[in-house]
């Protein structure tokens, strides 16, 4: 029945519409984050033909302006995880858009009265504000996204995050370039986020049996699918303790520091690599720049079919799914670093390279990226939150490593040494996530309530298991 009912809600559905709101949101909140790299060497550099305020700032100024946005990101984002799984996530993801949106729209006035402190105070607030949008996102996704089509409908989402570099560095230097000069880049990035904003609150359902239009053969589909569906209950407490002590949750939060290492090293310090080490200047060719983002936004949709073809085929279970998500966009990219930093005349291939590491990143899109779902739907907020949240550190600590390992910008063997910690991060990330992992949802994600037939829980191969011992049969790789 459950696969009959699927191919009648195989075509676009209420819970397409979702994901495209939720797609939308974090493109637009990526290119928030991205458009200041562009506009500050605009911001302070004067351009010819171009009539706009200009600024002295020094590097120290300049990096302290670039890093300030994550002062608040990070600090917000386990609060975040539990606001929206206590008050529901609508609310707070369009907060997240409109407010961010609006110190965009504000930006230029920050400058011209506040200087660069106003700059960084208004990056700070944004920074608080984006701390609920993935956090919100993963909430919505928790009731949306049915285990049959989770892989899909979670890389589309996550794939909003390459494209808005891409949209936003591209827009960004076109703008900056036009006669309105660099304040136009905020202007047009901020209004396009107040419209996604209303958007928001007008579009987006916490649940499926909140949506006012959908219909009633893909509501039911969706809850199906589920098997043992999420719970409504916002108040329910938080299993701390279990959460921080569960071996899986160990190993996704390892998994999630390990790439965000190997990827900021990647995203920071290549181009300095290629430029200085190599004598590559990638930064003057935007196609070239952009080039890894745009092929890693396609290469995820296809890992992210292979890994819905194997689940509901039930070729694999879904922990290897998702172990071997994560081998290939984690130990694929730190192969190459290792290899990277023996390249020392070769820059066409260094860039092939690079541009081949990104594409394979892909593949943690259904690796520990969507881990937080299969773990626990009731507490995927709570638990992206936490791992974000890590990871984000190590966000600040992997380029402060590059810059003491690289005393000189010239030295390829201090790049190598660079790119082989790099790797080896990565690999430990990852490594920890194979031998530990799961994707079997864990025990203490399940809301305790009674019903005639005995509690409900999931036994170890996915199927219902009532308080008496006899178990109900339903799909195991749901």
């Amino acid at each position: 029945m459950l696969c009959n009912m699927h191919r009648a809600c195989q075509l676009v559905g209420a819970r397409h519409v979702q994901a495209v709101i939720m797609f939308f949101s974090a493109a637009v909140a990526f290119c928030t984050r991205t458009n200041m790299s562009v506009a500050i060497v605009a911001m302070t550099k004067k351009t010819p033909g171009i009539d706009v305020t200009t600024f002295d700032w020094d590097p120290s100024r300049t990096s302290l302006v670039l890093s300030s946005f994550f002062w608040g990101y990070v600090v917000m984002n386990i609060p975040a995880g539990q606001l929206s799984q206590r008050f529901g996530p609508k609310r707070f993801l369009a907060m997240s858009v409109l407010v961010s949106s609006l110190f965009d729209l504000l930006m230029p006035m920050c400058a011209m009265y506040g200087d660069w402190p106003g700059v960084c105070a208004a990056r700070v607030c944004q920074g608080l504000a984006q701390g609920f949008l993935l956090t919100a996102c993963y909430e919505l996704l928790s009731k949306w996204a049915p285990p049959r089509e989770r892989s899909r409908m979670v890389s589309f989402f996550l794939a909003a995050q390459p494209f808005g570099i891409v949209v936003g560095l591209s827009a960004s230097g076109a703008l900056a370039g036009s006669p309105a000069g660099w304040p136009s880049i905020f202007y047009v990035t901020g209004a396009l986020g107040m419209v996604v904003g209303i958007w928001i609150l007008f579009g987006v359902s916490e649940c499926p049996a909140q949506h006012p239009s959908m219909s009633e053969k893909e509501r039911q589909y969706i809850e199906e699918n589920f098997g043992v569906a999420p719970s409504s209950e916002r108040k329910r407490v938080t299993p701390w303790l279990s959460i921080v002590t569960s071996i899986p949750m160990i190993s996704l939060v390892l998994a999630h520091c390990g790439h965000s290492w190997a990827f900021w090293t990647i995203l920071t310090k290549m181009p300095t690599y290629l430029d200085k080490a190599l004598g590559y200047r990638i930064q003057d060719n935007g196609l070239l720049s952009a080039l890894p983002y745009v092929i890693k936004y396609f290469v995820s949709f296809a890992f992210a079919w292979l890994a819905d073809f194997l689940n509901n085929g039930h070729y694999i279970s879904l922990t290897l799914n998702r172990k071997i998500g994560n081998s290939v966009g984690l130990w694929g990219p730190a192969i190459i670093l290792v290899v990277l930093g023996f390249f020392q005349n070769d820059s066409n291939t260094c860039v092939l390279m690079l541009t081949l590491a990104v594409a394979l990143n892909g593949a943690t899109y259904v690796g520990y990226n969507i881990n937080h779902l299969d773990l626990s739907p009731n507490y995927a907020s709570t638990l992206f939150g936490i791992t974000n949240a890590m990871a984000n550190i190590m966000s600040f600590i992997a380029p402060l490593v590059v810059g003491a390992v690289v005393s000189d910008e010239t030295n390829v063997s201090q790049w190598q040494t660079a790119f082989l910690i790099a790797a080896g991060v990565s690999f430990i990330g990852n490594l920890v996530f194979v031998i530990g992992g799961s994707a079997v949802r864990q025990a203490w994600d399940e809301p305790k309530k009674s019903n005639p037939a005995g509690d409900i829980h999931l036994a170890e191969n996915g199927s219902k298991q009532t308080q008496t011992g006899t178990p109900t049969t339903v799909e195991a790789h749901a």
